[in-house]
């Protein structure tokens, strides 16, 4: 896997979609301390909107009553198109 061979300051992403082939990128990142300590944060956030969730009535039926609409604002088609977005801008930049 080309994401097992990066290390020191670089860090990687591999994206993978229905309407999308798998790519790669690699580049400098804030190094190690810093991206596992963005990594964790962002797992404690999803634990608490977890734990929030099961012990929030209020907050759970509103999130049931919202989801849908929230669902549909956020569609394959417009998963697709903000990665491709982003892949031409990439794009550019390589060129």
């Amino acid at each position: 896997s080309p994401i097992a061979q990066v290390n020191g300051v670089f860090n990687a992403v591999v994206a993978d979609g229905d309407y999308v082939d798998t790519a790669f990128f690699q580049g400098r990142g804030a190094g190690e301390g810093p991206t596992a300590s963005s990594v964790v944060a962002d797992i404690v956030d999803i634990a608490r909107g977890i734990r929030r969730l099961i012990e929030d009535d209020g907050h759970r039926a509103r999130v049931a009553a919202e989801g849908p609409a929230w669902a549909q604002r956020f569609s394959c088609r417009a998963m697709a198109e903000g990665y491709l977005a982003v892949y031409r801008a990439l794009a550019k930049g390589a060129t």
